[in-house]
């Protein structure tokens, strides 16, 4: 009897829905754009570093060539 009220059986669904899939995108999109705010903010931090390194260097150069021409007597008082 084909329509005696019996069911098909449904198979056990494997894989993703759209939905899902759309909801890990956006979680992924959202998890790289804040680590890419992250890893901005520390190259920002690492860039200031790194001029402040090299002004303390040439302050460093430049009061050893004053105290060089001080005791070699080149200075002007």
């Amino acid at each position: 009897m084909l329509g005696s009220g019996l069911r098909p059986r449904l198979r056990a669904a494997s894989g993703l829905t759209l939905i899902e899939l759309i909801v890990v995108i956006c979680i992924i999109a959202l998890c790289a754009a804040l680590l890419f705010e992250r890893l901005r903010f520390y190259q920002e931090a690492a860039e200031k570093a790194a001029m402040e390194y090299t002004v303390a260097v040439v302050k460093s150069a430049l009061q050893l060539r004053v105290a060089a021409m001080l005791l070699r007597g080149e200075g002007k008082d």
